[in-house]
């Protein structure tokens, strides 16, 4: 999970090197954004629902963090 598609694809394709048999799904999906994270969790059910692995799931999110910043209103509100 993460905002950058590339940055997600490159690091499957590290992961797949070290493990080509690793099942992996990436999601595009913006953490300050409430409709991204609803969009993020819909996509994620529907890919259990459709796949039929059953194993369990570890999730990578690849985001970077800011400290210290002033408070901010996701466009949501």
């Amino acid at each position: 999970m993460g905002r950058s598609e590339q940055l997600l694809s490159e690091a499957i394709t590290k992961i797949k090197g070290w493990n080509e048999d690793v099942h992996l799904k990436a999601f595009q999906t913006d953490l300050l954004s409430v409709e991204s994270i609803i969009k993020f969790s819909t996509s994620l059910r529907q890919w259990f629902l459709d796949s039929d692995l059953h194993c369990s799931v570890q999730i990578l999110i690849y985001n970077a963090g800011i400290l210290a910043t002033s408070p901010r209103i996701t466009a949501e509100g």
